[in-house]
């Protein structure tokens, strides 16, 4: 048997790394209790945060960690999981970020899907491009299938 995992680590920028540590930590209460009391401190968006990430445990697991460098000045924000990250919900969390901030930074994140075991179609991965509003996804079989016809080729 084997397993498959999927690597990455990417960093957003905040505008005050503590108001930041109070929304990620609001976040973790609402992932072990799905109380959306434990938004309270989102305001007025705390619903659209509660829908977002229900909609996110729908599909799966919200899989992924955080560290968090900087001060009320500003910061960077690290998504990121030592075995397996969701990057769909870790995209999610960082456009609703992003947003909360009224933040208009583009960022991007890759990923790497690997296998414990080599097996053919087990590797692979992708890069994401988001702001606040919208991301653009692109899996690495797909670039390559791109490049394969600039070339002429044909499988």
């Amino acid at each position: 048997m084997a397993n498959n995992y999927t690597s990455a680590s990417f960093v957003i920028p905040v505008k005050d790394a503590e108001v930041t540590r109070q929304r990620m930590k609001a976040l973790e209460e609402w992932m072990h209790s799905q109380d959306d009391a434990a938004l309270q401190s989102f305001g007025d968006k705390a619903a659209v945060v509660a829908k977002a990430l229900a909609e996110q445990l729908e599909q799966g697991a919200l899989g992924f960690a955080w560290d968090l460098e900087g001060g009320t000045q500003g910061g960077t924000l690290g998504l990121f999981h030592d075995e397996t990250i969701d990057m769909e919900a870790a995209v999610t969390v960082a456009q609703l970020l992003l947003d909360l901030d009224d933040n208009d930074a583009v960022c991007s994140a890759t990923w790497a899907d690997t296998c414990s075991k080599p097996r053919v179609d087990e590797f692979g991965g992708g890069a994401v491009v988001f702001d606040r509003h919208r991301a653009e996804w692109q899996s690495t079989y797909t670039a390559s299938e791109e490049l394969r016809k600039r070339f002429g080729g044909t499988r």
